[in-house]
């Protein structure tokens, strides 16, 4: 028996000590970090693109929108057979082209025969958008591709109407949410 005793003092007393088998709590061996805490940036607004255009508003047609600085108006028209407004410059070439037809309701409306692409907005109001990446045939040729957005106004459809685009970009998507109605009583050509 002290052979036992002996085995156990010389081979668990040093264990023991050791930790080895008791319940001491381990010891954290993560190693230590120091942390830095994180500084916020604040979030700047978007530049506001539409600040250096220029306003164009035509009180006989009904209708405001703000264009780039470099967009001239090309042409204006409002007798019986076209109102229309055309816009251009090295880089936009749109139109707002107003269309009566009292028969129409929004969801029969089609633009030169387009189907409705898809709905959107325009003055506030909905409007039905339509594409035309191959343009418009008619007669011996077609024309550019273009983008139209429609809106009814009594019994007159407002189409803003970017040519020469198969997408609509940044400057257009603000010319879109500029354009305003300001009268509600429009003349009548």
């Amino acid at each position: 028996m002290n052979k036992k005793i002996l085995f156990l003092s010389a081979f668990i007393l040093p264990l023991l000590t050791m930790g080895v088998g008791c319940s001491q709590s381990p010891v954290d061996q993560t190693p230590t970090t120091t942390l830095t805490p994180v500084v916020t940036q604040p979030i700047a607004k978007p530049v506001d693109q539409t600040t250096n255009w220029k306003t164009y508003t035509n009180k006989e047609l009904g209708f405001t929108l703000k264009m780039p600085a470099d967009v001239s108006v090309d042409k204006v028209f409002n007798d019986k057979d076209n109102r229309l407004v055309l816009f251009k410059s090295a880089k936009e070439n749109f139109e707002v082209r107003i269309i009566r037809d009292n028969l129409a309701t929004m969801d029969e409306y089609y633009y030169l025969g387009f189907p409705i692409s898809y709905k959107s907005s325009l003055g506030g109001q909905v409007a039905n958008v339509y594409e035309a990446p191959q343009g418009y045939c008619d007669g011996p040729g077609c024309s550019s591709s273009f983008i139209a957005y429609s809106t009814q106004r009594g019994d007159d459809f407002y189409s803003l109407v970017f040519k020469d685009i198969k997408t609509i970009n940044a400057t257009e998507k603000n010319i879109i949410s500029s354009f305003e109605f300001i009268s509600e009583d429009i003349l009548q050509p």
